[in-house]
């Protein structure tokens, strides 16, 4: 789990290596563990309020290089070309 915000600022005591971010990480305690578990619950006063989204079929799942055999690869060809433009 992540939380940002400014509101942290001063209060870390770790320092990420690469950018300098500064951090800090905390075990999870068990009465948090049990809130997360009852708001995902139905049978819960949260009815299920905590639940992964509906599934995007707008966001990519294969991104599997495809090879154009129709295109000569040695040299850009133009794909689509108007009077005030042209499109590589």
């Amino acid at each position: 789990m992540f939380v940002s915000a400014t509101s942290f600022e001063g209060k870390t005591s770790r320092k990420e290596k690469w950018y300098g971010t500064d951090y800090e990480k905390n075990e999870i305690s068990d009465q948090l563990i049990t809130r997360c578990k009852q708001a995902s619950s139905k049978e819960h006063k949260y009815d299920g309020a905590l639940h992964l989204p509906i599934v995007n079929d707008l966001i990519a799942t294969d991104f599997e290089i495809k090879e154009d055999t129709d295109a000569p690869l040695s040299f850009p060809r133009i794909l689509m070309e108007q009077d005030t433009y042209r499109i590589w």
